[in-house]
């Protein structure tokens, strides 16, 4: 029975490349938005470079539900909006209190999500307020997961 063994062996080999394949780096994030963000604002966490999807969905919630000046009604409200791998993301909001302006990307390249996050929030922000969106100069809402740049 020559022919036994390789059926075996086969699975095997395929089963140890598959095993030993290094497991991709995860992103999240999470957004909390209520009805109307100018009177309530909204939350955002986010998680880069986790073990594993899972993980990168409840650092994000984790993130978001401790959101620095978000009100309750937003923290409550947490939900996450997107998964990634090797890839970058960015918040952009308009940093006047009482104002709607918000929005959120994954992309390619940091540069790419900045922009988008951009565009969304000046979407939002209306007509007196669009050229006031920006991404927080911290780096807090903005991250590369993996090997995205």
């Amino acid at each position: 029975m020559w022919w036994r063994p390789k059926l075996l062996v086969a699975p095997l080999i395929v089963y140890a490349l598959v095993w030993s394949q290094p497991s991709l780096p995860a992103g999240a994030v999470a957004v909390g938005v209520p009805p109307d963000v100018a009177k309530q604002g909204f939350a955002a966490g986010h998680s880069v470079n986790a073990a594993t999807p899972a993980e990168a969905r409840k650092r994000a919630l984790e993130g978001c539900h401790k959101s620095v000046g978000a009100s309750a009604a937003a923290m409550k409200l947490c939900n996450v909006v997107a998964t990634f791998s090797n890839q970058c993301m960015a918040v952009a909001m308009d940093p006047k209190d009482g104002t709607p302006g918000v929005g959120w990307a994954i992309a390619e390249t940091q540069k790419e999500a900045d922009a988008e996050a951009i565009a969304q929030c000046r979407n939002t922000a209306g007509p007196s307020r669009r050229d006031f969106c920006t991404i927080d100069s911290r780096g807090v809402n903005r991250a590369c997961d993996g090997n995205a740049k």
